[in-house]
């Protein structure tokens, strides 16, 4: 017998009818009317604007955020909780994601007090937004932490946080994506550190800390050099930059290919920056040499097994 998913019901509450309620970066809500805490443990849409004291979602459980969605306390996704954010998303307090994913696709999710990936958990953006802590809101310093064999995966999207540490964690960086820490962004893992600069459609530097130090200690994968055409030995693409430096022991120099022409490039660190630099381009007359080089050495050789 066929079964319709079988929703949690849940009360509302619109901002209108929430006296005292105030919203917005750099604010601090003061809810005088809220809702109790909210399990969610099959599916349930967010269409309008909703505030909620606290959400836990859990086996297999889905929480589809369309329009806006307010939650005053904890949120928590583990073992298997879903969280899609279409729209616009605040979590005033701590956000736990245990062994589930967090999705932010086409939307925005401001979180103030910390967001901390653990357990084979996902957190992926497409061309989404992930805003956490004083960086954004002017209240107390935050962090995004992502250990314990989880992933971050950032397609077209902003990630922006006080500070930043990933460990034993899969980090993807792709279409122009940028992952950005105010003070410190730590990078240390033993799985994947990739940058897909692929479709970016203008640069944009995937890893910046404006006023502090970045460290990578894991090996950095450079692929997908969306280069139609060959740029001048010297040229510059910054891969990383931060005020006080850039550290570890990944950012041995490596040399990359693009995918498009087969120039060379360089990666390096120059003072505050990771950078690829252009090589220069062997000229035709040079290919031309080594060519003609090469028909004299097979020629010599044929020769010499024939008098062989």
């Amino acid at each position: 017998m066929k079964t319709t998913p079988r929703t949690t019901p849940l009360k509302t509450l619109s901002l209108a009818a929430a006296a005292g309620l105030t919203l917005g970066i750099g604010n601090t809500p003061e809810l005088k009317a809220t809702h109790l805490a909210v399990e969610v443990q099959a599916v349930h849409n967010v269409n309008a604007t909703e505030v909620y004291d606290s959400v836990h979602v859990s086996t297999s459980g889905i929480l589809n955020v369309y329009g806006k969605l307010v939650v005053a306390g904890s949120l928590s996704l583990n073992q298997g909780g879903t969280l899609e954010v279409y729209g616009e998303m605040e979590a005033l307090d701590k956000t736990n994601v245990t062994a589930s994913d967090l999705h932010v696709s086409n939307g925005i999710f401001k979180a103030s007090n910390g967001v901390f990936i653990d357990h084979n958990a996902i957190l992926s953006l497409t061309c989404g937004e992930l805003l956490i802590g004083s960086y954004v809101f002017g209240n107390v310093g935050s962090t995004l932490n992502v250990g314990s064999n989880s992933a971050l995966f950032i397609d077209e999207s902003l990630v922006k946080a006080d500070d930043v540490y990933v460990y034993d964690s899969t980090l993807s960086v792709s279409g122009g994506g940028q992952l950005e820490a105010r003070n410190t962004m730590v990078v240390g893992t033993s799985n994947s550190v990739v940058v897909d600069l692929n479709p970016a459609i203008s640069w944009v530097i995937p890893f910046v800390v404006p006023e502090g130090s970045f460290y990578l200690d894991s090996p950095l994968s450079i692929y997908n050099l969306p280069f139609s055409y060959e740029f001048a030995a010297g040229t510059e693409f910054i891969i990383a930059e931060a005020r006080d430096g850039v550290y570890g022991s990944g950012l041995t120099a490596t040399t990359i290919l693009s995918d498009v022409t087969g120039q060379q490039f360089d990666l390096s660190v120059n003072g505050s920056q990771l950078v690829l630099t252009a090589q220069a381009i062997p000229e035709p007359s040079t290919y031309a040499l080594i060519g003609g080089v090469g028909a004299v050495a097979l020629a010599v050789l044929a020769r010499r097994r024939r008098r062989g």
